[in-house]
């Protein structure tokens, strides 16, 4: 009797057992693919990025409502004129930033350099984002005319994008953060780095041709740029986030 009760209870057991392996197994299963960096790991430490992105609009409608701003340019900045062709690396930004996170996640080469990346280009928007509300600054924008399409382009970004939050410059910032992430990830092909090179110009240019920035919008992202990647490599190095891949010995 004490025999079947003892085989009943175990019974009744299995179930609960078994259902906590598979709670166990999938956490397992999630410790284990950021152990071996596999690119589901890679691309839930990228989904970071958004939260710390959608910082931008928000300050950008505080500083509009309070109406407190001021425009900050160099004596060069008269000089510049508006030219619309500009328009076409200014978006070319999004398909930048874009494919430079996705290189890091699909490509093996990169390993946990996606790490550093995603920490720096949050941090910078962190940043940032205290800077607009602390120290706010407006760009005038030219009155445009004209119904073709780079001029519509324009339009739309001046509709969608209010003329605050422009030092330091993200466009600037992002650019040369993702530039320097194709730089280390990328194939080592000068005409990859030309193509890197060339871009991440344009890009830096357009924001003063579209009058999206001034000049010293463009100093302040190089200078965020430069901060955030030394913040997000220093913290990684202390953290150990850089440290090789176990199963493949790769030096990050």
């Amino acid at each position: 009797m004490p025999n079947q009760e003892a085989k009943l209870i175990w019974i009744m057991e299995q179930p609960l057992k078994n259902c906590h392996k598979k709670r166990i197994f999938g956490l397992d299963r999630l410790r284990d693919g950021f152990r071996r960096d596999t690119w589901q790991s890679r691309f839930l430490i990228s989904i970071l990025v958004i939260p710390f992105m959608t910082l931008y609009p928000i300050t950008n409608i505080l500083v509009g409502h309070r109406g407190f701003f001021q425009v900050w340019q160099f004596s060069i900045d008269a000089w510049i004129p508006f030219n619309r062709f500009f328009i076409i690396p200014y978006f070319y930004w999004y398909v930048q930033v874009a494919a430079g996170i996705l290189m890091m996640v699909f490509s093996k080469k990169s390993g946990r350099l996606i790490y550093r990346h995603v920490m720096a280009l949050c941090l910078a928007s962190l940043i940032a984002n205290l800077i607009f509300i602390v120290f706010p600054t407006h760009v005038p924008r030219p009155v445009l005319e004209g119904q073709d399409i780079l001029t519509s382009l324009v339009l739309l970004i001046y509709k969608i994008d209010s003329p605050y939050n422009c030092f330091p410059s993200m466009h600037v910032c992002y650019a040369v953060l993702t530039a320097s992430a194709w730089y280390l990830a990328g194939p080592r092909r000068w005409w990859f780095w030309l193509v890197n090179l060339t871009g991440t110009t344009l890009i830096c240019l357009s924001t003063v041709f579209t009058k999206q920035h001034y000049s010293p919008d463009i100093l302040g992202g190089l200078l965020l740029a430069g901060i955030a990647w030394l913040l997000a490599d220093l913290i990684c190095r202390r953290t150990g986030l850089l440290k090789p891949v176990p199963e493949t010995g790769c030096l990050h």
